[in-house]
């Protein structure tokens, strides 16, 4: 469960998978309204330097979980 700026808490599944592909991302706009690549390390960075008022609850604790629990296979993806 996450709190969102005193607004309310929400406890939901996140389903994330990791892939590789060389085919070019389409995002659903009805679910997306923006996206971009970024680097794990480039990540880390902006979430450290920004703060958190840039990145939604969800977001921060799904990727500590996915740095802490699976981060040889994003660097096997992203490094080759």
């Amino acid at each position: 469960q996450a709190q969102f700026d005193g607004a309310g808490a929400e406890h939901e599944l996140c389903s994330v998978f990791i892939g590789c592909s060389a085919a070019p991302v389409r995002a659903n706009g009805a679910e997306v309204t923006a996206w971009r690549w970024i680097g794990p390390e480039a990540l880390d960075a902006e979430m450290r330097d920004a703060g958190a008022a840039r990145f939604t609850p969800w977001f921060t604790q799904e990727w500590e979980r996915i740095r802490r629990d699976h981060q040889a296979d994003v660097r096997a993806l992203v490094h080759g």
